[in-house]
């Protein structure tokens, strides 16, 4: 009788809960009632979604004590995105389906394909692109970094912590024992490599040239993934390319002067605490006690080996090895000014900047100077001209091992 009184409290705790908790379920179709397989369906600023399933069904449980007003917002690769704002009841089941219209404008953007352009909307390779503003708005040194968790299938990884570290980046997980798994650099057209360029490498640790780029003058990146896209380029793509497109001048014959300036400290996410000398020989006598270790263990007349020490002692040094090693904050900093204008004839952009970035560890920093002319002129209908000039200058201080 006891066994099924608690058998009876238990089932009837469950039945509490599936009461309160609210269940919201739709579809998600495009164009022409389709369904969007895969899509996303999210509740906002909450760490509450759901995938679609090959029918495009989606179905979010709401936890306990969330009635009210929520927003869900459905995304879908090449879809704009739709936020619908609902109540939810205090329990029982809510409908919900999502209806998306194409990104038109997304579609007809323009993608660089070797050697030549694109529409969006045309492709049929596998191309993923990141916009500048989107590079700009991370603070690290190397322009590699800043892809970090944008592109689809593409791994980035810093070789090192400290500043202007090389950065390793596999493009679909392509790998090689013997050669190099680097995809192809091509900026503005030219090819660009992406080995170490410092005059002097110690410790194991290098460079990347790419660090030396300042992402200020990013307009685009295209990372071309799959063979047809980078057939062009030959072998060298063969692990990929990685698409720089730096800013040009407009055509609004207006010159607009920006400042871009950010600074802040880094400091290590966590340190483990650590013992001092007093309490670490204590901790050492008291094992030894509980080990069962003779009196003169203790003792002066013991063996030196053998002899931890006396706690009060007041010669005992306290050493923060942490901060002999580590900054408690380090700085870094960023300051670009560029220049952007012309007309229909002349269209000129120039940007000069400077990034100083000192490491978490003591003894290593990252100072960048750079300078961007990027001019393009049309000299009649049949005949245009155009150049990019850049010059920068790194300086990188690291550690031995």
């Amino acid at each position: 009788m006891r066994i099924a009184y608690i058998t009876l409290t238990f089932c009837s705790l469950i039945s509490f809960n599936l009461l309160g908790q609210v269940t919201v379920s739709g579809y998600v179709s495009g164009e022409n009632q389709e369904m969007l397989i895969g899509a996303n369906v999210s509740v906002d600023n909450m760490s509450l979604g759901a995938a679609c399933d090959v029918e495009g069904y989606y179905k979010i449980n709401i936890p306990v004590g969330m009635e009210g007003a929520i927003t869900l917002t459905a995304t879908y690769i090449g879809y704009n995105s739709q936020s619908i704002l609902i109540n939810l009841p205090s329990s029982g089941m809510v409908n919900q389906d999502f209806s998306l219209e194409i990104d038109a404008i997304g579609m007809e953007s323009v993608v660089i394909v070797g050697y030549g352009t694109q529409k969006r909307g045309d492709l049929s390779t596998a191309i993923t692109s990141v916009k500048g503003e989107d590079v700009i708005d991370q603070p690290v040194a190397n322009l590699d970094l800043a892809l970090q968790g944008r592109a689809s299938g593409v791994s980035v990884a810093s070789s090192s912590g400290q500043p202007g570290a090389a950065v390793k980046i596999l493009i679909r997980g392509a790998t090689s024992i013997t050669a190099s798994s680097e995809p192809l650099y091509v900026v503005d057209g030219v090819p660009m490599t992406s080995d170490n360029n410092s005059i002097l490498e110690t410790g194991g640790y290098n460079f990347n040239s790419m660090s030396d780029i300042n992402p200020d003058d990013i307009e685009s990146i295209d990372i071309l993934k799959d063979a047809s896209a980078s057939a062009i380029y030959g072998a060298r793509g063969a692990n990929g390319v990685v698409q720089i497109t730096t800013k040009r001048g407009s055509e609004s014959g207006k010159t607009s002067i920006t400042l871009d300036r950010y600074t802040g400290t880094q400091s290590p996410s966590y340190i483990v605490p650590m013992m001092n000398s007093k309490q670490f020989i204590e901790l050492m006598n008291e094992a030894a006690e509980n080990d069962g270790l003779p009196a003169d263990y203790f003792s002066s007349s013991g063996p030196d080996w053998n002899r931890i020490g006396d706690p009060a002692d007041p010669s005992l040094v306290n050493t923060d090895w942490y901060g002999e090693v580590l900054r408690k904050d380090a700085p870094i900093e960023n300051t670009s000014l560029s220049v952007r204008g012309g007309s229909d004839k002349l269209k000129y952009f120039l940007n000069g900047s400077h990034f100083d970035q000192a490491g978490i560890q003591k003894g290593t920093n990252y100072n960048r100077l750079s300078f961007r002319t990027n001019l393009d002129a049309i000299i009649n209908n049949k005949m245009s001209m155009g150049t990019n000039v850049y010059i920068s200058k790194s300086d990188a201080l690291s550690t031995i091992g």
